[in-house]
């Protein structure tokens, strides 16, 4: 069973996330989708399972301080837009709804109106650039 991941714009969403504080960074999860390839609806619990497991995300929003000049000499790690890769648990969890007109097809939810996005927020030293080769199956 394959599971393809389904990535929200974060340009066109980011008006409707919180804005993370200080040197934080924003990273929105992808959606997995509910029907295999053959067109058998999966349960809940694999898809939380897949989207918990996942270790890869995408940096939508970066807090006023995130990759200060004085701290990130070198410029900052990541930009909005970027995938990042991180540990499985790292981060703290959060969640915001956005409603159907503002997510890609795959992700909308037609019994509630909105779309119920995981986020997860870091540090800005936590994050950066995920291996392109390795998250390639994945993005």
């Amino acid at each position: 069973m394959s599971q393809r991941l389904v990535w929200p714009d974060p340009e066109v969403i980011a008006p409707f996330l919180p804005t993370p504080l200080g040197w934080k960074v924003l990273v929105v999860l992808p959606h997995v989708e509910t029907k295999t390839d053959g067109g058998l609806l999966l349960p809940d619990t694999v898809r939380d399972d897949a989207t918990m497991a996942g270790t890869v995300g995408r940096v939508a929003k970066l807090g006023p301080h995130a990759y200060d000049p004085e701290r990130f000499t070198q410029g900052p790690w990541v930009k909005i837009g970027d995938f990042v890769g991180f540990n499985t648990y790292a981060g703290e969890v959060k969640e915001a709804k956005i409603g159907n007109q503002h997510v890609p097809e795959g992700m909308r939810d037609t019994s509630t109106g909105y779309f119920l996005l995981k986020m997860r927020v870091f540090n800005d030293d936590e994050l950066s650039l995920g291996d392109a080769d390795r998250m390639e199956g994945w993005i």
